[in-house]
């Protein structure tokens, strides 16, 4: 059953078309067409102000071409990478059982051991189960930093930055501001 609001069949490169055998009425031909324009004018960078004011209709029904274009994307591109990922996952099944039998020699193991792998990260089963802030080394969590040592790698960052911030020819230098926080100057000690 298609979603109210949902365009009536897939993308392809030269535009929207139906579902075969589904008749269109000139309306439905028009929305189409006018949800294919205002995806282009989008992507060439349009706002939806201007994608409405192009194509004759108000800025919430720009909005809402756009989006009904990006949902049938999203869509196409899920079902294509999911029937992608059934297709790696047999294919590294195939080797595993071709490899089985001498499973006790190094390649036939190592070729084993790197298909599990591939489908452990096709499933997504090796990712992280916790993503923590560190310091820029990774060592250490930053809610576990001191003031002191914040204030210090704020500085040693604004220090690394400076020379990036400076116009050619300019001297840019870094210095705290007396209340813990880190300031760049340009020549004269003024701001940047």
């Amino acid at each position: 059953m298609r979603r109210r609001g949902s365009l009536p069949g897939p993308l392809t490169p030269r535009g929207l078309t139906s579902i075969p055998g589904h008749l269109e009425t000139v309306e439905t031909a028009n929305k189409i067409d006018r949800r294919y324009k205002a995806w282009q004018y989008l992507r060439s960078g349009a706002n939806f102000m201007e994608i409405g004011r192009q194509l004759g209709v108000s800025n919430k029904t720009a909005c809402l071409d756009c989006w009904a274009v990006l949902d049938e994307l999203k869509e196409a591109t899920q079902a294509t990478a999911d029937r992608w990922r059934t297709l790696q996952v047999q294919q590294c099944q195939a080797l595993i059982l071709a490899h089985w039998t001498t499973r006790r020699q190094k390649a036939s193991a190592d070729v084993i051991l790197n298909a599990m792998a591939r489908i452990a990260k096709l499933y997504g089963l090796d990712a992280p189960a916790k993503i923590a802030l560190t310091d820029p080394a990774g060592l250490r969590p930053y809610g576990t930093l001191s003031d002191a040592d914040l204030e210090a790698e704020m500085q040693r960052l604004a220090q690394e930055a400076a020379p990036r911030l400076a116009l050619p020819g300019e001297v840019v230098v870094s210095r705290a501001n007396g209340n813990g926080h880190g300031v760049i100057g340009g020549p004269g000690g003024g701001l940047l």
